[in-house]
C-alpha cells in the first residue's frame, strides 16, 4: 500500500510520513493506519483529517489517501489582560506555525503591563522564540529563545527616593532529541538548555546597592507525553522533570539551581468533549537575584490567591478539573469546576501539608478549530484559606 496526502498545500509530505507508524509500500494493520491517522492529527496542524482506501486503476492494490484541511499558521494577535489584582496589559503578538511546511513555529510577543505595586511603572515586555522539531529529518529538535523585560521604578522617599530602571533578560538556545522513531508529538523527549541571565537595574552608580548582575545556566529536562487530540478536547498523559544550574564561568555575579517536575492527565467524561484533568507538580529554587525565577502563587499552582498572600522558593500543588461543553451543539466552548491545593515553604525539607491552601473556582474555556493549539481560558477562583478571589485570563497555547 502506498501513501498519498490530499490538501496539504503548506505541509510537506516529509512531515507527515514521519506521523505514520509503518513505511510505505506495506501491508498494514486497521490498528496501524488508525494509529498513525491519529499522529496526524495530533501535530495540531489540521482541522480534520480523513483517510480513504482508493484502488488503483487496475484494481491490484490500493492506495491510502488522507485529505487534510490546514489550519491558519500565521495569526497575529492582540493582547488584552486585566486581573483582580487590578493589573491591566495590553500588546500584540505574531505566532507562525508550521514554518516551512515543517512545523516549525515562532512566536514573538510585545506587551506593556501596569503593576499593581503603586512603586512600579508600565513593565514593558519583548519575547522572541523559535522551534524547529526533527532538523533536517533527524530526531534531533533545536531552538532559540529571547526575552527582555523593563520597568521604572519610584520609590518613596521614606526608601531613599530613588529612580530607576529594573531590566531583566534571558537569552539561549535549545537542543533536543526525541527517543521515539516514529512522530512528533509522543514518546520520550530529552532537552538542553544554555542561556544567559541579567538582573540590572540602570544607573547602577544611583543606587549601588541594586546593581544586580547576571549569570550562564544551562537546564536540562526529560518528558514523557501521550496526548491524542481530538477537534476540542483531548486525551493522554504527560509527565517529566527539569531542572536549571548556574555555570561558574565569565565571572559569574550569582548562582543559583532549581528543579521542578509536572505529571498531568486528561481522561475523557461521560459524554463528547467531556474532560477530567487531573496535574500534580512541585519544585523548589535556591539562591540568585533573579527572583522572577523563584516560586511564588500564581495562577499554575493556586487559583484564587492573590499576590503576595503566600510565597517560598518550594512548592507542591494538586489540581483536579472537569470541563464540558456549554451546548452539544457548541463544542468550541467549554465550561467547568476546579479543585487546587498547595503547599508553599522557604525549603523542600521545610513541607507541611497542614500549611496547605485550598481554592475552588470556575473556568471558561474556547478552542477555536482553526487556530493550532491555541486556548482562550478565562478563570476565577476563591481561596478558602485567605478567603480572596482572584479571576483573570488570556491566550494560551495547549
Amino acid at each position: 500500500m502506498s501513501v498519498e496526502y490530499v490538501g496539504n498545500k503548506v505541509t510537506r509530505k516529509r512531515l507527515l510520513d514521519q506521523q505514520l507508524l509503518f513505511s510505505a509500500p506495506a501491508t498494514i494493520s486497521g490498528q496501524s493506519l488508525a494509529d498513525s491517522v491519529q499522529n496526524i492529527r495530533d501535530l495540531g496542524l489540521f482541522e480534520s483529517t480523513i483517510p480513504t482506501l482508493v484502488p488503483t486503476d487496475d484494481g491490484s492494490a490500493y492506495v491510502l489517501q488522507i485529505t487534510v484541511d490546514e489550519k491558519f499558521y500565521i495569526i497575529p494577535l492582540p493582547r488584552l489582560g486585566l486581573n483582580s489584582d487590578g493589573e491591566t496589559s495590553y500588546g500584540a503578538s505574531l505566532e507562525w506555525d508550521n514554518v516551512a511546511g515543517l512545523n516549525q513555529r515562532i512566536k514573538f510577543v510585545w506587551e506593556r503591563k501596569q503593576l499593581s505595586d503603586a512603586s512600579l511603572g508600565e513593565r514593558e515586555i519583548y519575547r522572541l522564540n523559535y522551534d524547529y522539531p526533527r532538523v533536517a529529518g533527524s530526531l534531533w529538535n533545536a531552538g532559540v529563545f529571547t526575552n527582555n523585560s523593563r520597568v521604572p521604578v519610584e520609590e518613596t522617599p521614606a526608601e531613599g527616593g530613588r529612580t530607576y530602571i529594573s531590566e531583566q533578560q534571558k537569552h539561549g538556545f535549545r537542543v533536543g532529541r526525541q527517543l521515539s522513531e516514529r512522530g512528533q508529538t509522543k514518546g520520550w523527549f530529552i532537552d538542553t538548555e544554555l542561556f544567559y541571565l541579567l538582573e540590572d537595574n540602570k544607573p547602577r552608580s544611583d543606587v549601588p546597592e541594586l546593581a544586580g548582575g547576571s549569570t550562564w545556566a544551562v537546564g536540562f529536562g526529560v518528558e514523557h507525553r501521550d496526548r491524542r487530540l481530538y477537534s476540542y478536547s483531548e486525551e493522554g498523559i504527560t509527565y517529566g522533570i527539569s531542572t536549571e544550574i548556574s555555570l561558574p564561568v565569565g565571572s559569574p555575579d550569582f548562582s543559583y539551581n532549581r528543579v521542578d517536575w509536572h505529571w498531568r492527565r486528561v481522561k475523557a467524561g461521560a459524554g463528547s468533549h467531556h474532560s477530567f484533568i487531573y496535574r500534580f507538580g512541585g519544585g523548589f529554587y535556591n539562591g540568585g537575584i533573579p527572583e522572577y525565577e523563584a516560586y511564588g502563587n500564581n495562577s499554575n499552582s493556586l487559583r484564587g490567591l492573590r499576590k503576595g498572600e503566600l510565597e517560598g522558593n518550594a512548592v507542591l500543588f494538586a489540581s483536579a478539573e472537569y470541563l464540558l461543553p456549554i451546548h452539544p451543539n457548541i463544542p468550541s466552548w467549554r465550561y467547568g469546576g476546579f479543585v487546587d491545593v498547595a503547599a508553599f515553604a522557604d525549603g523542600y525539607t521545610e513541607f507541611c501539608m497542614c500549611n496547605a491552601s485550598y481554592s475552588v473556582g470556575l473556568a471558561l474555556v474556547w478552542r477555536p478549530r482553526k487556530l493550532v493549539k491555541v486556548e482562550l481560558r478565562g478563570e476565577a477562583g476563591y481561596n478558602l484559606d485567605a478567603k480572596t478571589l482572584r479571576g483573570g485570563g488570556g491566550l494560551t497555547r495547549f
